[in-house]
Protein backbone atom coordinates (compact mmCIF):
# COMPACT_ATOMS: atom_id res chain seq x y z
CA UNK A 1 0.00 0.00 0.00
CA UNK A 2 2.67 2.11 0.62
CA UNK A 3 4.72 2.38 -3.21
CA UNK A 4 1.21 2.99 -4.19
CA UNK A 5 -0.08 5.69 -2.40
CA UNK A 6 3.82 7.00 -2.79
CA UNK A 7 4.22 6.69 -6.49
CA UNK A 8 0.69 7.42 -7.48
CA UNK A 9 0.60 7.08 -11.36
CA UNK A 10 3.44 4.68 -11.14
CA UNK A 11 2.32 2.51 -9.16
CA UNK A 12 2.44 -0.39 -11.25
CA UNK A 13 6.14 0.18 -12.20
CA UNK A 14 6.78 0.82 -8.43
CA UNK A 15 4.99 -2.55 -7.76
CA UNK A 16 6.60 -4.45 -10.57
CA UNK A 17 10.44 -3.07 -9.23
CA UNK A 18 9.23 -4.30 -5.81
CA UNK A 19 7.93 -7.75 -7.22
CA UNK A 20 11.66 -8.38 -9.52
CA UNK A 21 13.96 -7.03 -6.56
CA UNK A 22 12.37 -9.37 -4.35
CA UNK A 23 12.60 -12.64 -6.39
CA UNK A 24 16.10 -12.01 -7.11
CA UNK A 25 16.82 -11.94 -3.63
CA UNK A 26 14.72 -14.63 -2.98
CA UNK A 27 16.36 -16.76 -5.73
CA UNK A 28 19.97 -15.72 -4.68
CA UNK A 29 19.66 -16.04 -1.05
CA UNK A 30 19.32 -19.51 -0.83
CA UNK A 31 21.96 -19.97 -3.24
CA UNK A 32 24.83 -18.55 -1.06
CA UNK A 33 23.79 -20.53 1.63
CA UNK A 34 25.37 -23.64 1.88
CA UNK A 35 28.58 -21.80 0.89
CA UNK A 36 27.65 -19.27 3.74
CA UNK A 37 27.31 -21.84 6.19
CA UNK A 38 29.99 -24.32 5.01
CA UNK A 39 32.62 -21.53 5.70
CA UNK A 40 31.35 -19.70 8.44
CA UNK A 41 29.15 -22.42 10.66
CA UNK A 42 25.82 -22.04 12.03
CA UNK A 43 26.68 -19.76 14.51
CA UNK A 44 28.66 -16.80 12.52
CA UNK A 45 26.71 -17.63 9.27
CA UNK A 46 23.23 -16.56 11.19
CA UNK A 47 25.28 -13.99 12.83
CA UNK A 48 26.34 -12.66 9.29
CA UNK A 49 22.64 -12.38 8.42
CA UNK A 50 21.36 -10.86 11.44
CA UNK A 51 23.89 -7.96 10.97
CA UNK A 52 22.92 -7.27 7.30
CA UNK A 53 19.55 -6.79 8.34
CA UNK A 54 21.21 -4.90 11.41
CA UNK A 55 22.74 -2.65 9.08
CA UNK A 56 19.78 -1.75 6.55
CA UNK A 57 17.64 -1.15 9.69
CA UNK A 58 18.73 2.64 9.81
CA UNK A 59 17.04 3.27 6.23
CA UNK A 60 13.54 2.76 7.93
CA UNK A 61 14.27 5.52 10.70
CA UNK A 62 15.87 7.56 7.48
CA UNK A 63 13.08 7.05 5.70
CA UNK A 64 10.22 8.21 8.09
CA UNK A 65 12.65 11.46 9.08
CA UNK A 66 13.31 12.38 5.29
CA UNK A 67 10.37 10.41 2.88
CA UNK A 68 8.16 13.16 3.03
CA UNK A 69 10.41 15.85 2.08
CA UNK A 70 12.50 13.27 -0.59
CA UNK A 71 8.72 12.22 -2.42
CA UNK A 72 7.58 16.66 -2.11
CA UNK A 73 10.86 17.36 -3.78
CA UNK A 74 10.28 18.90 -7.31
CA UNK A 75 12.93 16.86 -8.75
CA UNK A 76 10.93 13.76 -8.43
CA UNK A 77 7.21 14.85 -9.10
CA UNK A 78 5.78 13.71 -12.15
CA UNK A 79 6.23 15.87 -14.99
CA UNK A 80 2.38 16.90 -16.65
CA UNK A 81 3.23 17.36 -20.05
CA UNK A 82 1.47 20.24 -21.64
CA UNK A 83 1.76 19.74 -25.40
CA UNK A 84 -1.81 17.74 -25.64
CA UNK A 85 -3.37 20.24 -23.50
CA UNK A 86 -1.75 22.65 -25.88
CA UNK A 87 -3.58 21.28 -28.91
CA UNK A 88 -6.68 21.19 -27.10
CA UNK A 89 -6.46 24.98 -25.78
CA UNK A 90 -5.50 25.75 -29.64
CA UNK A 91 -8.73 23.62 -31.30
CA UNK A 92 -10.86 25.14 -29.08
CA UNK A 93 -9.68 28.48 -29.80
CA UNK A 94 -10.01 28.10 -33.51
CA UNK A 95 -13.17 26.68 -33.02
CA UNK A 96 -14.37 29.09 -31.11
CA UNK A 97 -13.20 31.44 -33.59
CA UNK A 98 -15.05 30.03 -36.73
CA UNK A 99 -18.21 29.40 -34.89
CA UNK A 100 -20.68 31.41 -33.15
CA UNK A 101 -21.13 31.48 -29.58
CA UNK A 102 -24.73 29.98 -29.29
CA UNK A 103 -23.53 26.63 -30.68
CA UNK A 104 -25.35 23.79 -29.61
CA UNK A 105 -21.52 22.01 -29.69
CA UNK A 106 -20.53 21.96 -25.78
CA UNK A 107 -17.35 22.08 -27.21
CA UNK A 108 -17.69 25.36 -28.49
CA UNK A 109 -18.77 26.71 -25.23
CA UNK A 110 -17.37 29.55 -23.17
CA UNK A 111 -16.79 27.28 -19.94
CA UNK A 112 -14.91 24.99 -21.97
CA UNK A 113 -12.65 27.59 -23.33
CA UNK A 114 -12.38 29.18 -19.77
CA UNK A 115 -11.70 25.56 -17.97
CA UNK A 116 -8.79 25.34 -20.89
CA UNK A 117 -7.60 28.84 -20.22
CA UNK A 118 -7.56 28.25 -16.14
CA UNK A 119 -5.51 24.76 -16.54
CA UNK A 120 -2.83 26.12 -19.19
CA UNK A 121 -2.34 28.69 -17.00
CA UNK A 122 -2.45 26.91 -13.99
CA UNK A 123 -1.01 23.89 -14.57
CA UNK A 124 0.63 23.28 -10.78
CA UNK A 125 -3.11 23.13 -10.02
CA UNK A 126 -3.69 19.99 -11.81
CA UNK A 127 -3.69 17.11 -9.41
CA UNK A 128 -3.83 13.33 -10.03
CA UNK A 129 -6.42 11.29 -10.38
CA UNK A 130 -6.61 9.57 -6.62
CA UNK A 131 -4.25 11.92 -4.60
CA UNK A 132 -7.33 13.66 -2.98
CA UNK A 133 -8.74 10.79 -0.80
Amino acid sequence: MYLVDTFTIYAASAIAANTVVRCIFAATLPLAGPALYARLGLGWGNSLLGFVGLAFAPSSFFLIKHGEKIRTNPRFQPKLGLTRLDVCFDAARASEAQTPNDSPDPRNSTTSMQLLTAIHRYPDALVPIGALE
